[in-house]
Formats: structure tokens, C-alpha cells, sequence
């Protein structure tokens, strides 16, 4: 090897990948941050805006199954006790108060829904009556979902030849 020429100095070498880095500003850093948060938050508060109306619906919807349900058994007891006895009992109303929590009515103890075999012994929504009228009977479900004074009413007409109409007549529904 020879000897390097004098006044020659050797080219430099290269930058290491550290020092080619660019320096962060940490304001930059924070506000990239702060975005993100803002942007998540009005993310949330969109899908919360659709997503809670929706959620009160549904348990409102499950509320008023309730009613549906009890209200096709007490038809078809009541159509029962007619073939029996030619005439529709009248029993109810029961539970006597209602309201967005759930109440025990006695059933057991009001003669018209022992005579028709209607007996629910768990807490219940709405409150259940028959009436018989001089062409037959009409059954109501009756309840306050939300606790305002409106009542969603779901009734059924009954008719002298011991039949009742197979979907209810309902009145705010979803109250």
C-alpha cells in the first residue's frame, strides 16, 4: 500500500442512521394527539347518539311482548271458560298499579281469573281485565312503561260464538 498523498484527506464517512433522523417538535407530537382524541370523541358521541335511542326502543319493544303474550293466554282461557259456561267471566283489573317497574297482581284471589285459569304468578307490566259486554267480552293489557301518565293499551275483542279476534287492537304502543 502506498502512503496517501499529502494535503489528501479521506472522504467523510457516512452519516449514521441516527443523526439522519429529523428532530421531533413535541408540540407537533401533542396536537397529533389532542386530534386523535377529538376526532375518537365525536366518533363516540355519533355512535352513542344512534345506538341509545335504539337500546330504549328495544326495551320498550320487550316491555309491550310482555302484554302480547299474556293477553293471547287470556284469550284463549277466556275462549275456554265461554265453550264451558256460554259466557265470559269478568275478572281484573289485576295488578292494580302499574307502572315501568314490574308489579305482582292477585290474580289468585279475583273469582273471574280463577275461573279462567288465569293465574300469572310472576311481576308483570301491564295490568290484565276482562269485560263482558252484551256481544261477547273485550280483554285489555294496560301499562305506563315510561312512568308518565300515557298508557300503551292492548285489546282484544271477544264475540258471543266464543271466539276473539286473533291480533289486538293497540293504542300507544310504545308510550
Amino acid at each position: 500500500m502506498s502512503a496517501a498523498p499529502p494535503g489528501f484527506q479521506p472522504p467523510p464517512s457516512p452519516p449514521s442512521a441516527s443523526a439522519t433522523k429529523p428532530k421531533r417538535n413535541p408540540l407537533l407530537v401533542v396536537a397529533i394527539v389532542l386530534g386523535a382524541l377529538v376526532v375518537s370523541c365525536i366518533v363516540f358521541g355519533v355512535i352513542a347518539a344512534i345506538a341509545i335511542p335504539a337500546f330504549i326502543n328495544y326495551v320498550k319493544r320487550s316491555k309491550t311482548a310482555e302484554a302480547e303474550l299474556q293477553l293471547r293466554m287470556l284469550s284463549q282461557a277466556a275462549q275456554d271458560a265461554c265453550h264451558r259456561t256460554g259466557a265470559f267471566p269478568p275478572a281484573g283489573p289485576q295488578p292494580l298499579t302499574v307502572g315501568p317497574e314490574k308489579h305482582v297482581g292477585a290474580f289468585a284471589s279475583d273469582p273471574g281469573f280463577v275461573e279462567l285459569g288465569f293465574v300469572p304468578t310472576e311481576p308483570l307490566y301491564y295490568r290484565y281485565q276482562v269485560t263482558p259486554t252484551v256481544d261477547g267480552a273485550v280483554l285489555v293489557a294496560e301499562g305506563d312503561l315510561d312512568g308518565d301518565g300515557v298508557f300503551s293499551r292492548f285489546e282484544l275483542r271477544c264475540y258471543a260464538h266464543c271466539a276473539c279476534d286473533p291480533t289486538p287492537t293497540v293504542t300507544h304502543e310504545l308510550e
